[in-house]
């Protein structure tokens, strides 16, 4: 699978995709193009109900009502001038600045049945890489040692200071916004600068303005970037501005920003603006989220309505759902009516329940529409007749021959949230994930079921001594199919690393299922599978076998994941190993990228300064590709100096500066895990939404880093 990294530019992302074809990775990818259809109509909405008392705030967030063109007739899409596009014999660098956007790839031609296109997605709500590596002790003989500052018992600070984020990356960012010509360093330093919101806040610098600023600029691509990195910096006072960009109305985009918007908003930065309120709700108070929500809405019936753009439609519904609204009557059954105004969660299920019931509408819309029920519906009271009746209903999504292929597979995707209530509707949900696993003919659906059921039952409630889904998973990796035994590990990791967490029993039979599959493969796709389920149960009992495969096979992909492995097992032990591996793997990004997170979370702390070293040393792309983003999850402040030099100097290449741009960015970021894996929890990767999930190209919002 030729997916490595999640970097913002398209020209960054088709060239590493390029890089890493080239590099014979553990399963194989092709390119193809998908171009979405549709027009944009902003849709009327109502007066919403007056702000409670002391709420503050706007009403409605200026009118709902049309300010656009008319729609385009059914399935008619945008032109899409200067698009590149990505051949049969592989992606090529996309058009010049001031395009209109490029074409976006088709699903189709993804291998949507490897275990590592989903890693990809999930693995930072599963690695925490930051967290394991700021716990970490200083190492004896490392420069803090010597120095004083540290020892082998005594924490040392990694993380930079907001002061000197806003005092040196924060102007950097600003001045590179204002004078760059690179889509690829534009689109990078508008993500940087949103995650280094709390260094600007601290030192009084709005960046907002500078953001919107790029909202009306001629190539799509950043101007959808500037869109949700407005929603990312979580702003109460940006809320107006985005629900503009949603409803796509540009006389108010023009009176607030001073910019010059054409006379039409491409539904691509709509989409992206609705994200970005996905991003920022569970940032701003109820009252502006109540309004954002019924903005939400109304769009998308409105554009339901006028036959308009599908990519808008989904992502006001997949927004729709991040929204936290007061709770449901906890005895209600909801039915499948729109309700119009939304005023509690009650109404948002409603809303969702009836676009997913609606035939007509496209199956993406219909999807994202099931998974936000799951969303939704994870927040109502847990021993209540509604989230029952809920569950009932989820069990016939999963298991009925007449549901949808996509729909399903969104089901499945979304299933581990409603996980946790009682353990009869627990176990009601588990017996229907292994129905799907067992019975389902779409290998995707049915190879995302394992791995759904290991999340689920690891979160949820069982009864040891009749542990289903564990007996099935431990089962399924000992005698299932080539293609099945990967991923029924990867659940089985997920299982024991949720339990583990929850200080409950775990389970030595699947460690030793796991080891056994481990020892026995001669396969470098179902190694690094076995290898990182064995790393995610966390027994480190399991380390010795891990490193067996490492000196046994060759294939750079497999040993990042025996590296991964060791590091999620605490393998202090196999450090210099890891390391050794990382320093020789400059034109290997996928084992270099891994090799360093692993030195990351077993706190190597002498080895991650290197690897700064290396990135500002190196003139080697495919070295810079594999350290950005790991540099950027760890959050060492020693980057940051190299870091700054490459990002400023302009006689260095547009490539290099936007990949010193990206791990200043993930550095600078405040939150615990990157920005989007809120987003990702619970997502089917696989639907056809370019905007938010294009893993061949890399511009859709799940592949924001």
């Amino acid at each position: 699978m030729a997916i490595a990294f999640r970097l913002r530019t398209s020209s960054i992302c088709l060239r590493i995709c390029a890089l890493l074809a080239v590099l014979a990775p553990l399963s194989p990818g092709h390119g193809g193009n998908y171009v979405p259809g549709g027009g944009t109509n902003p849709g009327p909405g109502d007066t919403l109900p007056a702000p409670p008392p002391g709420a503050g705030g706007p009403t409605a967030f200026g009118p709902t009502t049309p300010t656009g063109p008319g729609p385009s007739s059914p399935g008619a899409g945008p032109s899409v001038p200067g698009a590149p596009s990505t051949p049969q014999g592989g992606p090529t660098s996309p058009g010049a600045p001031g395009a209109t956007g490029p074409a976006t790839p088709d699903l189709s031609e993804v291998d949507t049945s490897s275990w590592e296109l989903w890693w990809h997605y999930e693995q930072h709500r599963w690695l925490d890489v930051r967290a394991a590596y700021a716990r970490s002790r200083v190492l004896t003989g490392s420069d803090e040692f010597f120095l004083g500052r540290g020892g082998s018992d005594v924490s040392d600070r990694v993380e930079p200071s907001r002061q000197r984020l806003a005092t040196e990356l924060v102007p950097m960012l600003i001045e590179t916004l204002r004078t760059t010509s690179s889509p690829d360093v534009a689109s990078s330093a508008l993500i940087a600068l949103a995650k280094a919101r709390a260094a600007a806040s601290s030192a009084g610098v709005d960046v907002a303005p500078h953001i919107a600023a790029q909202l009306a600029h001629g190539n799509v691509e950043i101007s959808e970037t500037a869109a949700v990195a407005l929603g990312m910096l979580g702003a109460q006072s940006d809320c107006e501005l985005l629900a503009s960009l949603v409803r796509g109305d540009v006389a108010a985009l023009r009176e607030r920003t001073g910019s010059k918007f054409d006379t039409r908003l491409a539904p691509r930065t709509r989409a992206f603006a609705a994200y970005g309120v996905a991003a920022a709700a569970a940032e701003l108070d109820g009252y502006r989220q109540l309004v954002l929500a019924n903005v939400l809405r109304d769009v998308a019936r409105a554009e339901i309505d006028t036959r308009g753009p599908d990519e808008v439609i989904a992502a006001c519904v997949f927004a729709l759902a991040f929204t936290r609204l007061p709770d449901a009557p906890p005895t209600e059954r909801f039915g499948s009516n729109d309700p119009g105004k939304l005023f509690h969660a009650g109404n948002q299920l409603e809303f969702l329940i009836s676009l997913a019931e609606t035939p007509r509408l496209d199956e993406s819309i219909r999807a994202t529409a099931v998974a936000g029920i799951a969303r939704v519906g994870a927040r109502l009271q847990r021993t209540g007749t509604a989230r029952a009746w809920l569950t009932e209903r989820w069990c016939e999504w999963l298991t009925s021959r007449t549901t949808e292929r996509g729909v399903r597979r969104a089901a499945v995707a979304a299933s581990p949230q409603l996980a946790g209530g009682v353990l009869e509707q627990d176990r009601k949900l588990f017996a229907a994930l292994i129905t799907v696993a067992e019975s389902i003919a779409d290998s995707a659906t049915r190879t995302r079921a394992f791995v759904a059921l290991g999340e689920a039952s690891g979160a949820g409630r069982f009864d040891a001594d009749a542990d289903e889904a564990l007996a099935f998973l431990i089962a399924a990796v000992g005698k299932g199919s080539s293609a099945l035994r990967p991923w029924a590990a990867l659940g089985l990791g997920l299982q024991q690393r949720l339990r583990r967490a929850r200080e409950l029993p775990t389970s030595n039979e699947a460690v030793t299922e796991l080891s056994l599959a481990l020892r026995e493969t001669r396969s470098a796709y179902t190694a690094g599978a076995f290898a990182l389920a064995l790393g995610l149960c966390g027994d480190g009992a399991a380390t010795e076998g891990v490193v067996a495969q490492l000196e046994r096979m060759a294939e750079p992909g497999a040993r990042g994941y025996f590296c991964l492995s060791l590091g999620l097992l605490g393998a202090g032990g196999e450090r210099q190993r890891i390391a050794e591996l990382a320093r020789g793997a400059s034109a290997q990004p996928a084992l270099l990228s891994q090799a360093a997170l692993a030195l990351g979370l077993l706190g190597d702390r002498r080895e991650v300064a290197s690897l700064s070293e290396m990135f500002a040393s190196s003139s080697n792309s495919t070295t810079h590709a594999g350290l950005a983003t790991a540099l950027g999850l760890l959050g060492d402040a020693r980057a940051i100096e190299p870091l700054l030099k490459i990002a400023g100097d302009t006689q260095r290449s547009s490539l290099m500066r936007a990949f010193a741009v990206v791990a200043l960015g993930g550095i600078a970021e405040d939150r615990a895990l990157p920005w989007n894996a809120a987003l990702t929890a619970g997502t089917d990767y696989l639907v056809r939404l370019p905007t938010l999930v294009s893993p061949l190209d890399g511009r859709g919002v799940l592949d924001v880093l």
